[in-house]
């Protein structure tokens, strides 16, 4: 059982990833819109890049992601109200949020591919960026399959692979 202040920094970390993910929809809506208002949008900044980094990677990524911290920040209400919330309401919230904060990370791999073969400025750093978006993505996607059909006995099954999604979290971050 969590103490309350395990519930706080529980709390205190959904709301931070909302209004993060809050400020950059509003800087990726922007930056779209500024984009499309030039007198020649694509004469520096070639389309298909456009589409993939600022409209795929940073309108439609940034969307999910703030999708699911709404779902974690609902899942926060649900379990702190008076009346229970159902075990299978919480679990759907739960796996839904994992797989949006999944599809953000695996939505960056197109830019980081682009920025390796393209532009080359340092190979090394792109790889291993890209290695730990593969990680987080696939590792966080197990998990939100894992959570989705969770039971009594496939506990530690469903454990350590949140154990492994979250170290593969912490290097994509780090």
């Amino acid at each position: 059982m969590l103490t309350r202040w395990g519930k706080f920094w529980i709390a205190a970390t959904a709301l931070s990833l909302f209004l993060y993910e809050l400020r950059l929809f509003y800087g990726n809506v922007l930056t779209v819109y500024f984009q499309l208002q030039l007198s020649a949008p694509f004469a520096d900044y070639p389309l298909w890049r456009f589409l993939v980094d600022r409209v795929l990677s940073g309108l439609t990524g940034n969307v999910i992601r703030l999708a699911g911290s709404i779902l974690a920040l609902s899942v926060l209400f649900l379990l702190w109200r008076k009346k229970p919330a159902s075990f299978e309401n919480v679990r759907r919230r739960v796996s839904a949020a994992l797989l949006c904060e999944a599809t953000y990370w695996l939505l960056v791999l197109p830019i980081s591919l682009i920025e390796l073969i393209f532009l080359q400025r340092a190979p090394f750093v792109e790889v291993a960026v890209m290695i730990q978006i593969i990680l987080a993505g696939s590792l966080l996607t197990v998990l939100a399959a894992r959570v989705q059909n969770y039971t009594e006995q496939n506990k530690m099954n469903t454990l350590k692979w949140a154990s492994m999604a979250a170290i593969g979290y912490l290097v994509a971050i780090w």
